[in-house]
């Protein structure tokens, strides 16, 4: 069996679309359903139900899901440790973020950091944030950067708060609601939203506030990426919600608007270590890294 094709179908189950996974992979269609079958195959199962227009998690299915990330999990710590192994000389720091994370500055912070430390690599890894520090407890990476909202079990970490932020809701600049200055949640009863799949903390929490407000937003079906719902609103259809500092890179153009939301809480983007011995290079990465979000001045 190869760890290629469990890739292959946990992508396929996460995405619940093969042109999407594939995407994802940067395979074409056929290869992943080659590498699909090839697993179905070694198991003697069928692991989707492709028989209607959605795709469908068999029963054997969905027990090889976590035995498949477990396995995979392995594959990239025993990656990661041999890679120490390899560059016991050269100093190497590796970084999990959120998807997209050159929107959060994130990429920008690291080619300085790589620019004024050239004998350091920093290694990056967008991942959600629900597996962020899985990948910390497992030394797959050195730190995560994101919310530290939507992490549990802080207080085994080294936390450093690095920004402030909030959530916003992003509107065509022609919506009836473009000319509030706070977003009332009370009156977004009966309008339509459509929130990506990239990033599920921003829309649970927006989920929870409108709970707390007495009422459920109308929410599409779609499972779509961020940039398609960047269509959708560019066309007036649609509202979204996401962060302010995401928010000031990825919608930037007049023709989109975006409101703070009344009483919403702040969320703090953090940065997360082991709480361990550190070496020379993490500390040197640490201050530089809450040095450039104490100098950075963003648009929001």
């Amino acid at each position: 069996m190869k760890t290629n094709w469990l890739k292959c179908f946990l992508a396929i189950e996460k995405y619940r679309s093969f042109s999407e996974a594939a995407e994802s992979l940067f395979l074409s269609q056929s290869a992943l359903s080659k590498q699909l079958k090839a697993l179905e195959d070694e198991l003697g199962v069928q692991l989707f139900d492709r028989s209607t227009h959605t795709i469908h998690l068999t029963q054997a299915g969905e027990k090889i899901i976590s035995p498949a990330q477990r396995i995979l999990g392995e594959e990239e710590r025993m990656i990661h440790n041999l890679a120490d192994l390899k560059t016991i000389h050269s100093n190497r720091l590796s970084l999990a973020a959120p998807l997209g994370m050159s929107y959060y500055h994130i990429t920008d912070m690291v080619i300085n950091y790589e620019l004024t430390h050239p004998q350091t690599i920093a290694e990056t890894h967008e991942k959600e944030h629900n597996v962020m520090l899985h990948c910390l407890n497992n030394h797959i990476v050195d730190f995560c950067i994101g919310y530290s909202d939507f992490w549990t079990d802080r207080e085994q970490y080294y936390i450093y708060p690095l920004y402030e932020d909030s959530l916003v809701i992003v509107m065509n600049h022609s919506h009836p609601f473009a000319d509030m200055e706070e977003f009332q949640l009370e009156e977004s009863k009966n309008v339509m939203f459509c929130l990506p799949r990239e990033e599920t903390g921003f829309f649970q929490l927006f989920l929870e506030l409108c709970g707390h407000a007495g009422f459920s937003p109308r929410l599409t079906l779609s499972d779509v990426r961020t940039s398609t719902i960047k269509r959708y609103i560019s066309h007036g259809m649609r509202l979204t919600v996401t962060s302010a500092l995401r928010a000031e890179t990825y919608f930037q153009n007049p023709e989109f608007k975006c409101l703070p939301i009344k009483g919403a809480p702040t969320i703090q983007l953090s940065l997360a270590t082991r709480n361990e011995h550190m070496r020379l290079e993490q500390r040197e990465f640490i201050s530089h890294v809450q040095k450039w979000y104490q100098k950075k001045q963003f648009t929001i």
